[in-house]
């Protein structure tokens, strides 16, 4: 399996890294006999690009005859890539996880197209309407850690909400009440304490 891997990874599309300072490990692969699916978890310090990663699963189906499924779950750790990296690689995967009407409106998102101000990442989308419908079904994935004043943690972090902003303009994690708002004319995410 790791071989596959090996041989399928285009290193050169990940960036201008030493090889040998990327690194992956295959974590365990469990066969589900139900649906007859095969999930991998796997260890790494890059995102692999998104074709290839389409290749190693259609590498793993074909080798596989009691497999019709093939799953990778990704577990980042120690992330070498700069941010540009990072987001160049994570957009194609973004587009591809959006199904349904959203799978045709998120062909729209310029993967190759983005900035970064003040930690904020700005994709561009071809087209207001198409903007707006994937604005409004974006998920977000909430943790709230205590600080202290010297911003060191204070405290034990929450667990992680998954939530998707669709008609609801709010949501609580750990009584922090998450909210949408637009300020001068952008979208942000604020928060304040649930009395």
């Amino acid at each position: 399996m790791e071989n596959i891997l090996k041989e399928q990874i285009h290193w050169e599309e990940i960036g201008a890294y030493s090889k040998d300072k990327l690194y992956f490990r295959i974590k365990n692969g469990v066969l589900v006999k139900e649906n007859n699916s095969l999930i991998i978890t796997i260890e790494l310090n890059f995102i692999v690009p998104l074709l290839d990663q389409k290749r190693i699963k259609s590498i793993i189906l074909n080798k596989i005859d009691e497999v019709d499924n093939v799953e990778i779950k990704y577990i980042y750790e120690d992330i070498l890539l700069k941010d540009e990296d990072l987001i160049r690689l994570y957009l194609p995967h973004l587009r591809d996880k959006l199904t349904g009407a959203y799978s045709i409106l998120s062909q729209n998102i310029r993967s190759d197209r983005f900035k970064i101000e003040d930690n904020i990442i700005t994709i561009e989308s071809l087209g207001e309407f198409a903007t707006k419908k994937l604005n409004a079904q974006t998920t977000y994935f909430f943790q709230i850690t205590p600080l202290n004043n010297k911003e060191d943690t204070n405290g034990k972090p929450s667990t992680i909400i998954e939530y998707t902003f669709s008609g609801n303009t709010s949501c609580t994690v750990s009584n922090i009440k998450i909210k949408t708002k637009k300020i001068h004319g952008k979208n942000y995410l604020t928060w304040s304490a649930v009395a």
